[in-house]
């Protein structure tokens, strides 16, 4: 059994059509050298429950990534690490590609910022 902690990115846990999307993303988003990757696809009501605790999600529900609608793509540094610098990587150019194809970026989203998070659908 997965611990809370444990973060999937299966992207085989996402909806076919927001499979699609994703892989769409990631190969406009290849052709310009953004090197995104995937960090998170399905998340359990328990792991969302926990980053509400833990500060690190502002939602108490898993909403769109608990239905396969939502994925998280993050940059890596260039020691491999996981990077959410919106002052080193162009998280702002992944939200205009997202916004292109369909996806909602939560670049833009007025009430909290997530430049990291893309799903299908409001």
């Amino acid at each position: 059994m997965a611990k809370v902690t444990d973060i999937c990115n299966d992207v085989y846990r996402l909806t076919p059509a927001m499979r699609g999307m994703l892989q769409e993303l990631i190969r406009l988003c290849r052709i310009e050298e953004l090197n995104v990757y995937v960090f998170e696809t399905y998340r359990t009501p328990q792991r969302q429950a926990w980053l509400y605790a833990n500060g690190r999600s502002k939602l108490k529900t898993a909403g769109m990534h608990g239905k396969g609608l939502a994925v998280d793509i993050v940059f890596k540094d260039a020691k491999g690490r996981w990077s959410w610098d919106e002052k080193k990587f162009n998280y702002r150019r992944v939200a205009e590609i997202s916004k292109s194809i369909g996806l909602t970026p939560g670049y833009y989203w007025p009430r909290f910022h997530d430049g990291a998070h893309h799903q299908l659908g409001r």
